[in-house]
C-alpha cells in the first residue's frame, strides 16, 4: 500500500519478493525487488533498452503481456495471484510450461482452479482481482479495507460464516500438506520457470475473462474445486 500511496508501481510483485521478518513473538512482512518500482510513466531499462515485460509469467498480468502498460492494477493483478499460492503452497502453473501458449492462454482467461475449502469470499476477491479487465480489479486501499474488515468480523464473533470459512480452509490446507495427495502435484513442470526474465511474445490475443473458467480449469487437478451453480461467490 506504500508504494501505490507514493504513486509508484512495484511492476514484478511474486511470493519470491515477500519477506517475513521475525524477531521474537513480533514479525512484519516486507516486500523486495524494488529496483523496477518507478511512476506508470517511466520506462523500465534493461541494457540502456527500453523493454515492455520483466518479470515471471504467471504473476504477469495479461494487459501487460498483452502490449498494455504496467499499472496499480497490474499489481493487484499479482496479488490475486500471491493469493492463490496461500491457498494451495503451490505456484501458479507450476504444471505447465512457462512458455508463449501459456501466455496465449492467460489472455484468453486461463486462471488456476480454485480448491474446494477456498473461502467463498477470499473466491470471490481473487476473481476480481485477476480479471482481465484492469478497471473492474479492487485497488490496494479497497482490499486493505476488505480484509481489516474480515479480520474484524473474526475478531467480534467467532461464530461468523466469515470465521468458519477461514478455519475451515485452513484445517484443509494443513491436512493437504501433511498427506499424500499434493506429492504428485509438487514437481513443477521442467519449463516452469519462476525466475524473473524478459518476455518477449508477439500477436498475443486481447485479454478477456474465460466464461466458468473455474469449472474448465477444475479438470487440470486432482483437487476437489468450487463449481457453484451461479459461479458467484459472496463478498463478505
Amino acid at each position: 500500500m506504500t508504494i501505490h500511496n507514493a504513486g509508484l508501481i512495484h511492476r514484478n510483485f511474486h511470493s519470491g519478493n515477500i519477506l517475513r521478518c521475525f524477531n521474537g513473538s513480533q514479525h512484519k512482512t516486507l516486500i523486495s525487488d524494488l529496483g523496477q518500482y518507478k511512476p506508470p510513466d517511466k520506462p523500465i531499462l534493461y541494457d540502456n533498452v527500453n523493454i515492455n515485460v520483466y518479470g515471471v509469467l504467471p504473476y504477469v498480468a495479461p494487459e501487460v503481456l498483452y502490449g498494455g502498460e504496467y499499472s496499480e492494477a497490474s499489481d493487484v493483478y499479482s496479488f490475486g495471484m500471491v493469493m492463490w499460492e496461500i491457498t494451495t503452497g503451490l505456484h501458479p502453473f507450476y504444471d505447465r510450461a512457462h512458455d508463449e501458449k501459456l501466455a496465449w492462454d492467460i489472455c484468453n482467461g486461463l486462471r488456476p482452479a480454485l480448491i474446494l475449502e477456498t473461502p467463498r469470499c477470499f473466491a470471490e476477491l481473487m476473481e476480481l482481482c485477476w480479471d482481465a479487465n484492469p478497471k473492474r480489479r479492487p485497488d490496494i486501499r479497497e482490499l486493505e479495507k476488505i480484509f481489516m474488515s474480515w479480520g474484524w468480523h473474526m475478531g467480534i464473533s467467532q461464530k461468523h460464516d466469515v470465521f468458519d470459512q477461514f478455519i475451515s480452509a485452513e484445517n484443509e490446507r494443513q491436512r493437504l500438506l501433511k498427506s499424500d495427495e499434493l506429492e504428485s502435484l509438487k514437481k513443477p513442470h521442467p519449463e516452469a520457470i519462476y525466475k524473473s526474465r524478459l518476455l518477449n511474445f508477439q500477436n498475443l490475443p486481447k485479454p478477456v475473462n474465460r466464461l466458468s473458467y473455474l469449472r474448465v480449469s477444475a479438470e487440470r487437478s486432482s483437487f476437489s474445486f468450487i463449481s457453484g451453480d451461479d459461479g458467484k461467490f459472496n463478498l463478505k
